[in-house]
């Protein structure tokens, strides 16, 4: 069985999609109180990290939240975090452009956070089997 299906990918950008509002709304909101780049892309990903866990693991990928889910839940989201933030650098670099920077960068992190997700956060054999 492949590590992941179209299925999770479905659910993961349903699912995601809510995540990306919550995220992106505590981005921007923060953005015009702080008017800085690294405060407010910290705040908005700490706060769509939490509610990414609970959306991932509970509808995404249909695994029961557990000590180790959630360690490399945790993993996987800073490395996530960590490329988007060099997709936020580089890209304000060569546009100057703050709220395209934060998009530019989100699309690495969505891509980056799924696949690694898929993987080790919520491996195959955790996952509850589909109902027929």
């Amino acid at each position: 069985m492949p590590w992941f299906g179209f299925g999770e990918i479905r659910r993961f950008l349903l699912g995601g999609s809510l995540n990306t509002i919550i995220g992106s709304a505590s981005i921007a909101v923060l953005q015009m109180i702080s008017n800085n780049l690294l405060v407010s892309n910290v705040g908005g990903y700490i706060i769509g990290s939490i509610s990414g866990y609970a959306i991932h693991s509970t509808y995404t990928f249909k695994t029961p939240r557990s000590k180790s889910t959630a360690k490399n839940y945790t993993l996987i989201i800073g490395i996530s975090y960590f490329v988007n933030l060099g997709a936020l650098y580089s890209a304000y670099a060569m546009t100057g452009k703050a709220l395209l920077s934060q998009a530019i960068a989100m699309g690495a992190y969505i891509t980056v956070s799924f696949l690694l997700q898929a993987r080790f956060a919520f491996p195959v054999n955790l996952r509850k089997s589909p109902k027929p």
